[in-house]
């Protein structure tokens, strides 16, 4: 097994081990729900990007609807499916897929969810590709990264910049939404609490492999620092959630 295939497997047996693998928090996707029910109760939903479907599952119980999860990496949709199965949601279908090339029907979904997922391809090229995916007047939620203050601390930037963040405030993202075809509905800042929950789950993975790869293992000290950037600086930067629908074209 080569160095940088033995760092994945390092990275997934920390992440596989984590409640969500992203933050984020039930209490958040009710608050969105809430506002989704208010406009129509989806009859189909696709998350892109759905990690071990945490989510996934509470957007099937919630709205009775069927539910398609898409992620890249097999285990994740594996244990999935087995949750699904074990919860008895026979309406959430899981499988190995990708967000830019979801080879998905158009016009079916009447919910996008995408949580901290999108930047893998970008804001703006997620939701140019997702639109034609989704219903008459259907809706889009993403969770992205923004900058909160008006400075950034240069240590953070730089680290975030080579992680391959490239930083908007959130009324930019608003005006990218728009030109692309969607009217914002609802926009807010993902909750620190939903941060430190996500990185005190990250300590605890952290600390239960370096007995087995070692404190040095390069993977563990880069999350590290990851926790810390964050708790220095996470004042200056987080999540925008942002809920959207299409407009007509």
């Amino acid at each position: 097994m080569s160095d940088e295939q033995q760092d994945m497997q390092v990275f997934f047996n920390v992440f596989d081990a984590m409640q969500r693998q992203g933050p984020g928090s039930d209490s958040t996707i009710h608050r969105v729900l809430q506002q989704v029910k208010r406009i129509h109760l989806p009859q189909r939903i696709v998350d892109m990007g759905c990690g071990k479907g945490h989510a996934t599952c509470l957007l099937a119980r919630e709205t009775q609807a069927e539910v398609l999860a898409l992620d890249l990496h097999q285990p994740f949709i594996k244990s999935l499916q087995q949750r699904a199965a074990a919860e008895g949601l026979s309406q959430l279908a899981a499988r190995v897929g990708s967000m830019d090339q979801p080879e998905l029907l158009p016009g079916v979904f009447d919910l996008i969810w995408s949580e901290g997922s999108a930047y893998n391809i970008g804001f703006e090229r997620a939701l140019a590709i997702w639109r034609p995916l989704l219903s008459e007047n259907g809706l889009v939620y993403i969770s992205d990264m923004v900058q909160l203050t008006d400075e950034l601390a240069a240590e953070a930037r730089i680290y975030l910049e080579q992680e391959g963040v490239e930083f908007q405030h959130v009324d930019d993202r608003i005006r990218q939404a728009q030109a692309l075809g969607y009217q914002v509905l609802e926009h807010f800042i993902l909750p620190q609490q939903d941060w430190l929950d996500f990185y005190g789950d990250m300590e605890q993975q952290i600390k239960r492999l370096e007995p087995v790869v070692g404190k040095d293992h390069p993977v563990l000290i880069s999350l590290k620092q990851e926790i810390d950037i964050y708790r220095r600086f996470g004042h200056q930067f987080g999540y925008a959630c942002l809920l959207m629908q299409k407009t007509r074209d």
